[in-house]
């Protein structure tokens, strides 16, 4: 598959029809929808009514997410491990809008609860509070209402730092007309209540003012601390038992939270439906949709439109004019498919430009297979992601991506596995040879691929030249280029034999010595048309300079040592967790800690090595590969479909 040719949709309805048509348009999911500008008058109009809709409806999702997070909490639903999501159409969600009062219900409940609880806390807390400060005055058995001056005397609570307090009370008691009682200590203050006649003023006075005497001012008129203590306490109790009863009705809430759910799913769509209305432009009557759609599908598209629209409309179908930007659709089969994955990490490819996802594929799983090289790892991360690829799956077969391509890639590993001999660590007869045993070998093979790969890129560069009508640039830049590293590659055959001590067959020498002569046309064409399409002297010149890239691919071609460098790691951890284990392996005990070491450390090694085989492998189609044809700077497909959370839409 490849590329999807496009077609120009243009719509002009009445706007009476406009919330069937998008209602339609979503659940069909295949149109990408263009915002058009504002360049004509009869097109300009405010759509503030749809905003203001976007924003009530946005408020609510807000509050439904809060109730859901909250609400999960008490979920008692059981659910079927690694099931796929339910699923609703269209209509479904359609008729959760219409008929919301439980959801509601459930949220204002849910919101008033809340901000109770948001109150009962906060009166808590206050309460808490207030008890850690009257609790050092607790012992004092005294009515705060009568700690107040007479006209003779002045009684008062205060605070003197620890340190201070020995010689504050050495002072006092040397006053005739002062007396003092020490409440209570903690780690910085000594609580005292303090008693003097107005004839001792002067002498108590600077006293206080020496040793940091605080005058505490009781928050509360009358009782004792005791007493006040006990009421904090009794009222703490109260609102404990409101908090459980609040806590006990959220329990009860979440019998709805399947409701809820629908009704979140339901809001997004309709947040994403109305959304789009702003990329329309129109008048107070009618309004004008432009998009992009599969050029296969137009039929289809037109027949939807007919049945769903009622009164009059003009729909068009076109291509896109000379130098217009339109999306990018990719359409491959189901074993292509998950790669595309990878591809839009990276980047959207221009739609002059060629499908990456179906060359890149083969490459990416045999060097992710290559990098992990075990059978015994592969079946495991094949059958796993497999398993969980399929339990997950909707009911129109489509999945996780990721775990379509970890399951692919799986696959390749099990085929490296068998080829190097590496069944969890244990090396068995290979059907090519042991990585470990012949490690040039395996970097031959590992620079063997990566030329393979290059190649092969630099020919798609080429033959997305010529079909541009740029031969000489593709003979000129791409073709020169490959017949010199071809050559280069064939000459250099013959000297591989050494690696296993043998000398070449005569007839394997005589192939190097045609490579000789490929390398040389090659070496020519770049030296004279590598200056093609400069100006004056570097148009002479220009192919010299062009010889000096062939360091920029040797570079490239040395970045596919990693995959020699992983699979070579891989396979030694799996050894010493072999060898680790069999050391283990004396008694009862012996046995037991030698499964878990096997065990455990072979899931270990497998889930680093796969995250290195998948970043690794991942850089080299990125950097090495895509570099030599990749186009960016196109525009992704983003088809008007909804986009749920807690179920699958089904479409009719």
């Amino acid at each position: 598959m490849a590329i999807v040719p496009l077609k120009k949709v243009t719509l002009l309805a009445l706007n009476r029809e406009r919330g069937n048509i998008l209602n339609a348009i979503q659940s069909y999911g295949n149109l990408h929808i263009n915002k058009i500008e504002d360049s004509d008058d009869i097109f300009t109009y405010n759509f503030n009514s749809e905003n203001n809709d976007i924003e009530k409806l946005r408020s609510k999702l807000n509050d439904v997410t809060a109730a859901i997070k909250a609400l999960t909490t008490y979920d008692e639903r059981k659910k079927e491990f690694l099931a796929p999501k339910p699923e609703l159409t269209m209509q479904d969600l359609e008729k959760v809008l219409l008929n919301s009062e439980l959801a509601d219900q459930t949220i204002d409940e849910f919101l008033k609860n809340r901000n109770e609880a948001m109150d009962v806390r906060s009166e808590l807390l206050r309460i808490e509070s207030s008890i850690s400060q009257i609790y050092p005055w607790h012992s004092m058995d005294v009515d705060v209402a009568q700690i107040e001056d007479t006209s003779t005397c002045r009684i008062m609570a205060g605070t003197v730092p620890v340190l201070e307090f020995p010689e504050y009370s050495k002072t006092i008691d040397e006053i005739e007309f002062a007396e003092h009682e020490k409440i209570y200590t903690d780690r910085d203050n000594v609580y005292v209540l303090l008693m003097y006649h107005n004839n001792g003023n002067e002498e108590v006075t600077p006293a206080n003012f020496k040793h940091s005497f605080t005058k505490y001012n009781f928050s509360f008129d009358e009782g004792t601390p005791a007493e006040y203590i006990k009421n904090l306490r009794r009222k703490e109790k109260e609102l404990k038992k409101r908090q459980d009863e609040l806590l006990d009705a959220e329990k009860i809430l979440a019998a709805n939270l399947t409701e809820l759910e629908k009704y979140y799913d339901a809001l997004t769509a309709k947040i994403d439906l109305l959304e789009q209305v702003n990329n329309f432009g129109g008048t107070d009557y009618v309004f004008l949709l432009e998009g992009w759609i599969g050029a296969h599908d137009v039929e289809k598209f037109q027949k939807l439109i007919e049945d769903t629209v009622t009164e009059g409309y003009e729909l068009t179908f076109k291509d896109a004019e000379k130098d217009e930007e339109y999306p990018t659709l990719y359409e491959n089969n189901a074993v292509v498919a998950p790669f595309e994955f990878v591809t839009n990490m990276f980047a959207t490819s221009k739609t002059a430009s060629v499908d990456p996802n179906t060359s890149m594929a083969p490459f990416f799983a045999l060097f992710f297979g290559m990098m992990l090289s075990d059978a015994g790892y592969g079946l495991i991360l094949a059958l796993g992601a497999a398993f969980v690829y399929f339990r997950t799956r909707n009911s129109e077969g489509k999945g996780n991506s990721l775990l379509a391509l970890l399951a692919i890639s799986g696959v390749s590993t099990i085929f490296w596995g068998i080829m190097f001999g590496g069944y969890m660590g244990f090396s068995l007869k290979p059907v090519l040879f042991n990585p470990i045993e012949e490690p040039i070998l395996t970097l031959g093979l590992s620079l063997l691929l990566g030329i393979i790969q290059i190649l092969y890129g630099m020919i798609l560069r080429a033959v997305m030249l010529i079909k541009q009508k740029r031969t000489m640039e593709a003979v000129s830049q791409q073709f020169t280029w490959i017949t010199l590293l071809l050559g280069i590659v064939i000459l250099a055959f013959p000297k591989t034999y050494m690696f296993i001590g043998e000398e070449a067959p005569a007839a394997v020498v005589a192939f190097g010595q045609i490579g000789t002569y490929i390398a040389l046309v090659g070496f020519a064409g770049i030296l004279i048309l590598g200056g093609y399409g400069q100006k004056g002297l570097k148009r002479i010149t220009g192919g010299v300079g062009s010889l000096m890239d062939i360091t920029g691919y040797l570079s490239d071609i040395l970045s596919y040592a990693r995959l020699f460098g992983l699979g070579l790691a891989t396979g030694v951890i799996g050894m010493i967790v072999n060898q680790m284990a069999g050391m283990m392996a004396h008694g009862v005990g012996g046995w037991i800690a030698a499964v878990v070491i096997f065990v455990g450390v072979h899931l270990f090694n497998l889930a680093i090595n796969s995250l290195g085989a998948y970043v690794h492998s991942t850089r080299l189609q990125y950097v090495e590969f895509f570099g030599k044809f990749f186009v960016d700077g196109g525009i992704p497909f983003k088809k008007f479909a909804p986009v749920t959370k807690y179920y699958n839409i089904r479409h009719n």
